[in-house]
C-alpha cells in the first residue's frame, strides 16, 4: 500500500469495500470443518477432502476474481506482482492447512 498513491488507495477501498466479507467466508468454514475433525464428529476423511476441495475453490475464485478487479483499477505494476506473490504465497499456506488437516 505504502507505493500507491492517496487516490489509488482511495480507489482501491471504494473498488473492495462490499468484498470484505465475503472474502471471510472460506476461512470460517476452513474453522469449522477443523473443529469438527478435532471433536471427533462423525464426517469420514472423504466428505471433509471434498468439503476441503470445495472451499480451495471456492477461495481460489476469490483470489481470481480480486486479481481481474485489480487489473481494471489502473494500479501500478509494482503492487500488482507484491499483491500476487502475496496470494501465491497464501495459496500454497492453505494447501498445506489441508493437507495437514486431512492426513
Amino acid at each position: 500500500m505504502n507505493t500507491l498513491s492517496i487516490e489509488e488507495k482511495g480507489r482501491l477501498v471504494e473498488a473492495f469495500s462490499s468484498f470484505r466479507i465475503w472474502n471471510l467466508l472460506p476461512f470460517v468454514l476452513v474453522l469449522i470443518v477443523f473443529f469438527l475433525k478435532r471433536s471427533g464428529s462423525s464426517w469420514s476423511t472423504e466428505s471433509i477432502g471434498i468439503f476441503m476441495g470445495i472451499l480451495f475453490l471456492i477461495a481460489l475464485a476469490s483470489k481470481v476474481f480480486v486479481a481481474r478487479k485489480l487489473r481494471t483499477l489502473d494500479l501500478p505494476q509494482s503492487y500488482l506482482k507484491k499483491h500476487a506473490i502475496g496470494q501465491t504465497v497464501s495459496l500454497i499456506s492453505l494447501i498445506a492447512f489441508f493437507l495437514l488437516i486431512l492426513v
